[in-house]
């Protein structure tokens, strides 16, 4: 299981600050995460695409490679693709939650987008989070199955059989 903690995220914090996890501007185009966010766990390089972190979709796109970050560091070694993506995408999920409690979620997918369910089951668990509460088992597993479900997250599942290795910083 993923544990993450805001003292977690504060260490990430530090190690970018010292150079030790490099936040690097690579614009779209410029790699095989065609304009994504991306944190590459090999060399220690979080990918942001955008110069400016101004709107909250960008911020909380960091945010869920902040995570990513944190497990390598925190919990190095194999991990399921869908916990990993699942721990991202609540993290997105909280941190917008946490901003904009009233953010409207409808402009970010259009209705029957098949990104969208991940989106709704990580809104609503958000809210849990926020109020200091753990997910259940349920929900933890409603989680990885939309995770699993996700276009984006489809393939990388198969290619991988699930799983990636984090090396650590």
């Amino acid at each position: 299981t993923i544990k993450i903690t805001p003292q977690r995220l504060r260490k990430v914090r530090r190690l970018i600050e010292s150079g030790e996890i490099v936040v690097r501007y690579m614009p779209s185009g410029d790699d095989h995460h065609g304009g994504t966010a991306a944190y590459n766990h090999t060399y220690d390089v979080i990918k942001c695409p955008v110069s400016s972190l101004k709107k909250l979709g960008k911020k909380a796109q960091m945010m869920h490679e902040l995570v990513h970050a944190a497990v390598d560091v925190y919990q190095p070694g194999r991990h399921k693709i869908t916990e990993d993506e699942g721990a991202g995408n609540l993290a997105y999920a909280v941190f917008v939650r946490y901003v904009n409690p009233q953010e409207d979620l409808s402009p970010i997918y259009p209705p029957g987008d098949p990104r969208e369910p991940l989106l709704r089951v990580t809104w609503n668990l958000a809210g849990k989070v926020l109020k200091g509460e753990s997910l259940t088992q349920a929900e933890q597993f409603r989680l990885k199955n939309a995770v699993k479900a996700n276009p984006t997250y489809k393939q990388k599942i198969k290619d991988q059989d699930n799983s990636t290795i984090f090396d650590g910083v």
